[in-house]
């Protein structure tokens, strides 16, 4: 088993900076469910557009989408390389953005500043401890009643090459994971049993793609959960 630090080991900053430096996963387009749950909470009024944070936003494609979309978007990264390739494909757009270039152990998020929060399997590429520590960080960021739409990877892949514990796992991923820094995953009730006093759910969906090399298949399951803030309770 392949074990995650509590901050973000120099060896984890580099490989990202080396996957962005290298022009790799410089994606375009923004995720389907990420453009689909925004327009439907913003169609149905459920929340107004504001200002809007990415966590692990990569080269900017879901914060390039929102900011079209008329949202204030602030990206957080920790590969000054992607950071660069964001401002540049904005500016090519003539469209404005904030970025802050830091690790998710350095986060110190302003308290109640935004309406969403996006986490697209960045912060499933950390310890338990501090992925726990990054979504209360959000969720002290989120305005009353705002929102997070998070993506962590499901404990039953195929892609987990450790599933020993029921609950999650820390481990290096095969196929297209294989790649990347190290993975944890999670189970729903792991996940419950972090989320849950603080947030409702929204929606959940279990989504798994499958992929094949030759006569292999593997697949990758992933929990999508969309949540809202809960208010603060009072001390009687």
């Amino acid at each position: 088993m392949t074990s995650l630090s509590s901050t973000n080991s120099n060896s984890e900053i580099e490989k990202w900076e080396s996957i962005y430096a290298n022009g790799d996963q410089v994606n375009e387009y923004p995720f389907d469910y990420v453009v689909s749950t925004v327009k439907r909470l913003t169609a149905n009024h459920e929340v107004e557009v504001g200002k809007f944070l990415e966590l692990g936003c990569g080269t900017g494609a879901n914060l390039m989408f929102a900011a079209k979309e008329g949202w204030q978007t602030t990206g957080i990264e920790m590969s000054s390389s992607a950071i660069e390739i964001c401002k540049e494909l904005f500016e090519r757009q003539g469209i404005d953005g904030e970025w802050i270039c830091l690790n998710f152990s350095d986060l110190n998020l302003d308290f109640e500043k935004y309406s969403f929060a996006l986490d697209r399997a960045a912060v499933t590429h950390v310890h338990p401890s501090l992925a726990l520590t990054t979504w209360d960080q959000v969720w002290h960021s989120l305005i009353p009643g705002g929102f997070m739409l998070t993506q962590v990877f499901e404990v039953s892949s195929d892609s987990n090459l450790a599933a020993t514990d029921p609950n999650y796992s820390m481990s290096r991923g095969t196929g297209h994971l294989s790649s990347q820094p190290p993975v944890c995953f999670y189970s729903e009730e792991s996940l419950w049993k972090w989320l849950g006093d603080k947030w409702e759910l929204v929606f959940m969906d279990n989504v798994q793609t499958l992929r094949k090399n030759g006569d292999k298949e593997s697949s990758r399951l992933a929990w999508i959960w969309c949540l809202v803030r809960k208010p603060i309770t009072p001390i009687a």
